[in-house]
């Protein structure tokens, strides 16, 4: 069901913000960072609560994809990670703003 796996999803996020917390090079993508743990931590909760009300409990552990996305955002920081975690891949649907980025990754990063 979509609401396991819209919480699996929302808890990768969370795991990759929280990466971001402590290795971001700039303030302005710890601040997004921050924001994501913040809000998707309250709708993790409530769609796992759903999804346990319909007999769907969401997986506690990542998917094997998720996995190797936050494996790989951990092995990266500063503006190497800026870049990556600015892609969104572990956490597709939210993508943080090129402007957050300090200029030398933002002329490397795909346009948002």
């Amino acid at each position: 069901m979509i609401h396991g796996k819209a919480a699996d999803a929302g808890s990768t996020g969370i795991a990759a913000s929280k990466l971001a917390q402590s290795k971001s090079s700039t303030a302005q993508v710890k601040t997004f960072a921050d924001t994501m743990v913040t809000d998707h931590s309250k709708l993790v909760d409530d769609l796992k609560r759903l999804a346990t009300s319909k007999g769907v409990p969401p997986s506690e552990q990542p998917s094997s994809k998720q996995q190797r996305e936050i494996s790989k955002l951990n092995g990266l920081s500063g503006v190497a990670f800026d870049k990556e975690y600015a892609k969104g891949s572990a956490f597709p649907p939210t993508r943080m703003p090129s402007s957050c980025l300090p200029a030398p990754a933002r002329r490397r990063t795909i346009q948002m």
